[in-house]
């Protein structure tokens, strides 16, 4: 008992000792004015060999030489149906903008190991930025292998948490390999985009807010707060300046950029890399806080933000009003500072890519990203466009005549459903194109051997033995538990203050059991970054308290991840109409007919009434819905229509009644 009291005082004092090392480090950094201007001087060796299209002096950008402010907005196009990427970026330039700034999400981009895709449809960076530039626009690139942009797991690929030895947003050798690979696939994109080579790009963004993230990093339990200290999630200057390195070594040459909140900027600087700051209001306070800390520099707000995200099960729709978002970008412009409206248009978070928060609980993020921005989620002009382009004029700019090519939303005819299926029979029989694997433990999904874990992973077992209990603990993010295929429960980990399941099964015989996990979203910013998805434990009991056994190779596990092929390979031939039965896991299909395609077409999904899961159109996702609001719609971009008949599939995990019909609306549906 002495040896290993003895022991567990040691190993507190080491990670005591190693806190304090990490805290020195940090107050190391440098401090004084005179240090942070030498951090940004041309002779630091950080620059370019090259010059930049895009340099400064004390008060002002220069493009080319000549004085230039920065008039930007963010859109991302992954977010953005392809065909109408020319639409949203003309209104971005009709608004009196100059600037695009978009992120690139590794994760979108990384379609297998090693394989990367920036082609196709949507992934075609190098078509967006030339799009901007046909229009007259510059470009900004955010390039970080982590974005945040309230984007599963901030772009990173969920295979990297596979990895025990990989630590993200540090110097760990592992997480650097897996970085410089994807380097190695993007520059090659990007470098030819550059206005030195005849491009619109006038910028990169090194990380984003790095600074920022470290207090966030300092609040994680003290079991991990060892492996904070030795640096996986500290803000490393040597991590950052890797960064600079290999973006350099690997042909950018123009302007580096990296963004902090005030409280972060003196963690988040490197040199090389011009700061800038994220702000909704204080403009002065925070703008005072960029100047202090970079003198001879001109002011750039990266993100001022228009509006807000929503997450699953909030009251209501966030909201903020034209009038403060004109008071706050006056008092930037006042103070001549350059500028960049996050978001001018949100988009819709398509897919199973919506991020997450965990300030104290988790919090998911819905899928449309409306943002209460200057364009609505199909790309409609608001309010607030109108108030801030007058500003614009009132400074200088230059407001061009508004043209949509794009067609408002529509209602639409509501259109019967035609056939359901039991998901849990079809899987059952194996006619299916999921891919199936059979393991004697339970895994975390990032362990099966896939390339990303996304959207749901079902867990099955025959339970040969009676079990009158079940116990599931640490399950992330929700569960619904079947019993021979009849639906028990559901638990949410966003509704509950544990995330823990206890189940009273009276089972006499034996029995199928099956455990449907959600990956709700990979939080995304700040606390729980990086976390595992799955269930931590499985247990049964009898009667009488003895744990059941199960034999070898009990779980069968099966990812369902609804790739376009796999939603196109359900045997619906065979699927029965539609039926009152609500316990099952039910999969519904529609048939939505199209006289002829166009964008005449948007229109939306009034999912009211319906309980938790994700709908398809031809096998795209076009993302989750929940009863529990505050979206009550799905966006159905017309574009993505085709003449004749359109398969919508809907998979509804949580529905408590029968829905005999898909309703449309002519707009977004919020609880306000």
């Amino acid at each position: 008992m002495q040896f290993k009291q003895r022991l567990l005082i040691g190993g507190s004092a080491l990670c005591i000792f190693l806190i304090l090392s990490a805290i020195v480090r940090r107050r190391s950094l440098p401090g004084t004015h005179r240090q942070a201007r030498d951090l940004f001087s041309a002779e630091s060796g950080y620059f370019a060999s090259r010059p930049s299209s895009l340099s400064y002096d004390k008060d002002n950008f220069l493009l080319k030489g000549s004085p230039f402010k920065i008039w930007s907005g963010s859109l991302h196009y992954f977010r953005i149906p392809e065909p109408y990427w020319r639409d949203r970026l003309l209104k971005l330039k009709q608004l009196g903008l100059n600037t695009v700034s978009t992120y690139i999400p590794w994760n979108f981009h990384e379609t297998a190991y090693g394989e990367f895709d920036f082609e196709t449809k949507e992934r075609n960076l190098a078509r967006f930025v030339s799009l901007a530039q046909d229009v007259g626009l510059y470009v900004l690139l955010r390039p970080s292998p982590y974005i945040c942009a309230e984007w599963t797991f901030g772009g990173l690929p969920s295979r990297l948490m596979a990895n025990d030895y990989l630590h993200i947003r540090s110097n760990n050798s592992e997480y650097l390999r897996e970085v410089a690979m994807y380097y190695d696939n993007l520059m090659p994109v990007i470098s030819p985009l550059q206005m030195m080579n005849g491009g619109p790009v006038i910028g990169f963004y090194v990380e984003n807010e790095f600074g920022t993230c470290f207090d966030h990093h300092h609040t994680l339990a003290f079991a991990r707060v060892c492996t904070v200290a030795l640096g996986s999630y500290d803000n490393d200057p040597a991590y950052m300046q890797w960064l600079v390195h290999n973006l350099r070594t690997r042909g950018l040459h123009e302007m580096l950029f990296t963004c902090d909140n005030a409280g972060g900027l003196r963690d988040g600087m490197v040199k090389g890399a011009l700061q800038t700051v994220n702000f909704q209001d204080k403009a002065a306070k925070h703008l005072g806080a960029l100047a202090a800390a970079q003198p001879n520099a001109p002011l750039m707000v990266s993100e001022y933000w228009t509006g807000w995200f929503d997450h699953w099960d909030e009251k209501q729709h966030h909201l903020y009003s034209s009038e403060d978002v004109v008071d706050g970008l006056r008092q930037i412009l006042a103070l001549k500072a350059s500028f960049n409206l996050y978001v001018f248009h949100g988009g819709t978070t398509f897919g199973f890519y919506q991020g997450a928060n965990m300030a104290g609980a988790y919090a998911p993020d819905t899928t449309s990203y409306d943002y209460d921005a200057l364009l609505n989620e199909h790309g409609g002009v608001t309010a607030k466009f109108g108030a801030v382009q007058k500003l614009l004029v009132e400074y200088g700019g230059q407001a061009l005549p508004y043209d949509s090519l794009t067609s408002e939303p529509k209602v639409r005819a509501a259109v019967p459903i035609a056939q359901e299926m039991d998901l849990l029979k079809v899987l059952a029989k194996g006619k299916h194109a999921f891919p199936v694997y059979t393991h004697q433990r339970l895994k975390f999904v990032e362990d099966v051997p896939l390339h990303q874990a996304y959207g749901y992973t079902l867990f099955s077992a025959h339970v040969a033995q009676p079990a009158a209990r079940l116990f599931i603990k640490d399950f992330k993010d929700s569960v619904a538990v079947y019993v021979d295929g009849v639906r028990l429960a559901t638990r949410e980990r966003w509704k509950v203050r544990r995330n823990t399941v206890a189940l009273e099964l009276a089972q006499t015989k034996p029995f199928n059991l099956s455990i449907l996990v959600e990956d709700a979203g990979r939080v995304n910013y700040g606390q729980g970054l990086g976390e595992r998805k799955g269930m931590g434990m499985v247990e049964l009991m009898d009667s009488q308290g003895q744990l059941v056994v199960l034999g070898d190779h009990p779980w069968t596990i099966t990812p369902m991840h609804w790739h376009p092929h796999e939603v196109e390979a359900l045997p619906w031939t065979r699927a029965q109409l539609q039926t009152t039965d609500s316990t099952t896991m039910r999969v519904a299909k529609a048939n939505l007919q199209i006289q002829s395609v166009g964008t005449e077409n948007d229109t939306y999904i009034d999912t009211r009434g319906w309980g938790r899961g994700v709908v398809f159109l031809n096998g795209i996702n076009l993302g989750r819905f929940d009863g529990d609001g505050p979206q009550f719609h799905i966006y159905l971009p017309g574009c993505w229509l085709r003449q004749g008949t359109n398969e919508l599939v809907i998979l509804d995990v949580r529905r408590s009644s029968a829905v005999s019909e898909v309703r449309f609306s002519a707009e977004p549906i919020w609880q306000l």
